[in-house]
């Protein structure tokens, strides 16, 4: 089965009124990426089992947030595009501030995500 990923670009304030708009449209799922989940981490025991990692070693945005929706193919996305960006724009109105917005579209192929993880496990 194709997905299709739907990304906005916005700001750490309006990821959840965002993700809200992405699901209320018929996203199955979304994932959220915010610089504001790196702003206070520091070097030190972070990682799993106390082993020591440097947050900035970890590929994370430096400024403001994205959320990233994913739409099954029997959902036209084409159609609900403007819906969604008018939708984000207008969280201004109630004192959000969407940031840039922006909406970017891109394929995506169906994994066997169940299994997909037993690439990487090695005994």
């Amino acid at each position: 089965m194709q997905w299709t990923q739907v990304t906005v670009k916005t700001e750490s304030e309006a990821v959840e009124a965002v993700s809200f708009i992405l699901n209320d449209l018929g996203a199955t799922g979304v994932k959220i990426e915010d610089a504001k989940d790196f702003e206070k981490l520091r070097p030190g025991k972070f990682g799993a089992h106390g082993k020591i990692i440097d947050p900035n070693d970890i590929p994370h945005l430096e400024k403001g947030a994205a959320v990233t929706a994913y739409y099954p193919q029997n959902i036209f996305v084409p159609e609900i595009l403007p819906t969604i960006k008018q939708r984000v724009l207008a969280l201004k109105e109630f004192g959000l501030d969407p940031g840039a917005g922006e909406v970017v579209t891109s394929a995506v192929s169906d994994e066997n995500w169940a299994t997909a993880w037993k690439k990487y496990y090695h005994p």
